[in-house]
């Protein structure tokens, strides 16, 4: 999905956002929702946690800004480039500090 016909129509949302849950994802990983690559970047969604609970909130919610997403990315190219680079994003982590029973229960889509 990095062609032209594909990024065209992306193109025309006038708010295009997507978010990251921190943990306990069982879908998709924090990196890949958040159209990250690189191995530096797969440690945030652990930092972002860290944050959450040395803070003792129960939940975090924080923009990634454009500098940090791709401070990295020279040092690894990926096949969504294309998408990551042309289309600009709104990208936010989620961070959910919910108990074992509640993931348990939640629907499993």
């Amino acid at each position: 999905a990095t062609q032209k016909m594909y990024l065209a129509p992306l193109r025309m949302f006038s708010n295009r956002v997507c978010f990251g849950n921190g943990k306990f994802d069982k879908l998709v990983s924090f990196s890949s929702s958040l159209l990250l690559h690189g191995a530096r970047q797969k440690k945030w969604s652990l930092q972002l946690w860290d944050e959450m609970t040395s803070q003792k909130n129960k939940f975090l919610i924080q923009e990634l800004e454009e500098r940090k997403q791709h401070k990295h990315d020279d040092e690894h190219r990926c096949w969504f480039d294309p998408l990551r680079f042309n289309v600009s994003w709104k990208k936010f982590a989620v961070c959910w500090n919910q108990d074992h029973w509640t993931r348990k229960n939640v629907h499993p889509l």
